[in-house]
């Protein structure tokens, strides 16, 4: 397969060509590459977009965020905010958080194909031992140990895994050094990379478009996990949040209650069901501790011994 097409868009006037091509698609791939994105002390370099269902023919935008004054970003931020087109990225998490603290920009109606993905293993009857199986090697003992404590624990998946799980073929990208992204100018390997991987999502969509799964469900779901963040930026050495594990009361969802507890570890507000409650006096609250996150407070308090 030959390398997707892409154009750099770095001018007012290319980003004005762009957003004719991005305004006539019904669904629009969105990616964000940059160093330490949606983190903090993090920086944007680029904003991916590839129209999915327009009437010309598909091509790879990649804005050069860092070439174009803010006010030339604002109608690119306006379809971003807008629920048409339809944004659909792959574990959209940072993407969500450095547009919204950076920018003050919330995306639209989002479809996230790692969320489908997790879905599909869900909806196809996936049996606990092929759940398992896909968890980390450190977790993989203590869920076969206590499998009840792990019903509503998935693991996430990388883009590339995905795609082969769907039996989506595609090339090889090419391989780059992430913290470089804020280098100008981009070498043309970080232009095809990010290029590579909006390619993919699209294909990864397809599959699954295909498959019937794209459903409103999918929205709702997608939206709780893009802004799942929406409290602050995660730290790099924050392991509540940064783990390959999708987070409880995503993907089973329960509305806000009088009864959520904060979890100790994450500062999530989430229902009883995600928690496992030890009696420590008889007139104190429990000491709640979100399930899978147990492990790693265990891990923590080991480090420190």
């Amino acid at each position: 397969m030959s390398s997707p097409q892409y154009t750099l868009v770095n001018s007012k006037d290319g980003l004005a060509k762009a957003m004719t091509h991005l305004q006539e698609a019904n669904r629009v791939v969105l990616d964000l590459e940059g160093l330490d994105l949606g983190e903090v002390g993090g920086a944007l370099s680029v904003i991916i977009l590839r129209p999915i269902g327009s009437k010309l023919p598909s091509k790879t935008y990649i804005v050069d965020i860092m070439q174009l004054p803010i006010d030339d970003l604002t109608p690119l931020f306006d379809l971003l905010r807008a629920d048409t087109p339809v944004k659909v990225v792959f574990d959209g998490r940072k993407d969500f958080c450095e547009l919204h603290y950076t920018y003050d920009v919330d995306l639209g109606k989002t479809l996230d194909m790692q969320i489908a993905e997790i879905r599909m293993r869900v909806l196809q009857g996936q049996t606990p031992l092929e759940q398992v199986r896909l968890y980390p090697i450190w977790l993989r003992s203590r869920a076969i140990s206590r499998p009840s404590d792990y019903t509503l624990v998935h693991n996430i998946i990388a883009l590339d895994h995905c795609a082969k799980r769907l039996l989506v073929s595609y090339s090889d990208k090419a391989k780059v050094n992430h913290s470089l992204w804020l280098r100008r100018p981009l070498d043309v390997q970080f232009l095809q990379y990010a290029a590579h991987d909006a390619y993919l999502i699209e294909l990864v969509y397809g599959a699954f478009e295909r498959r019937g799964t794209l459903d409103r469900e999918l929205e709702e779901t997608s939206q709780r996990y893009i802004s799942i963040w929406s409290d602050k930026k995660p730290e790099q050495s924050d392991i509540y949040r940064q783990h390959p594990l999708l987070p409880l009361n995503i993907l089973t969802y329960s509305p806000p209650s009088p009864l959520d507890r904060r979890c100790a570890g994450c500062q999530r507000l989430l229902p009883s069901s995600c928690f496992t409650s030890t009696s420590l006096k008889e007139n104190l609250l429990a000491t709640i501790i979100v399930n899978f996150y147990q492990l790693f407070l265990v891990i923590v308090a080991g480090e420190h011994q």
